[in-house]
């Protein structure tokens, strides 16, 4: 009797229920070996707007892993899908960022996608904190001020008080210590100390 082993992945058919549902997961053969995992965003989406269409998903991350991932990306769109007939209120910040996030004359348009993301992490941190100022009341002050809060490394709360979540932390491998004071004290003791 031969017994194989049957690898379970990562996909968009299974029961929302379980811990490999993967909405819009893609995988792609490369010539280097293994498939390359995707999350593609559905055409009608990107036809309305949502950038990026398509998002790689990290080798390192096991299948449970770039599931969760496929599962936050996708509750982000939701919220996108739901969000976009929503105007914010002419001539405030949150006005100024949707402008700047979805107007096709935009610089953030030619971002390349790192940058992107980063620049759209940081507009949601603004627009979630400071949305509703009218920019007649701002003054240059007050972006400062504004710019030394967002800069501290504590959790970021809304106008609603809800801390805003990062929406692209994804998991990522823990890396080997490098350093002599990383290591353990006993691989230490016999390297040749200079007197003090």
């Amino acid at each position: 009797m031969r017994m194989t082993h049957i690898m379970t992945l990562a996909s968009g058919a299974v029961p929302d229920t379980s811990a490999l549902y993967a909405p819009y997961i893609k995988r792609r053969k490369c010539a280097a070996g293994a498939p390359t995992r995707y999350f593609v965003v559905p055409e009608r989406d990107v036809k309305s707007g949502y950038l990026p269409k398509t998002r790689p998903i990290p080798a390192h991350l096991t299948e449970h892993q770039a599931a969760e991932v496929c599962r936050k990306w996708y509750a982000e769109l939701v919220a996108w899908r739901t969000s976009v007939n929503v105007q914010p209120i002419s001539y405030t910040v949150g006005w100024l960022i949707d402008r700047y996030l979805n107007d096709d004359f935009s610089p953030f348009r030619k971002l390349r996608e790192k940058s992107r993301r980063s620049y759209q992490q940081n507009c949601t941190i603004i627009k979630a904190t400071k949305g509703r100022v009218p920019l007649a009341m701002i003054k240059g002050p007050d972006v400062l001020r504004w710019h030394d809060e967002w800069g501290h490394p504590v959790p970021v709360l809304g106008n609603d008080g809800k801390q805003v979540i990062d929406a692209w932390k994804i998991p990522s491998p823990k890396p080997a210590p490098r350093s002599a004071h990383a290591m353990p004290s006993s691989c230490c003791a016999s390297w040749p100390r200079t007197p003090s």
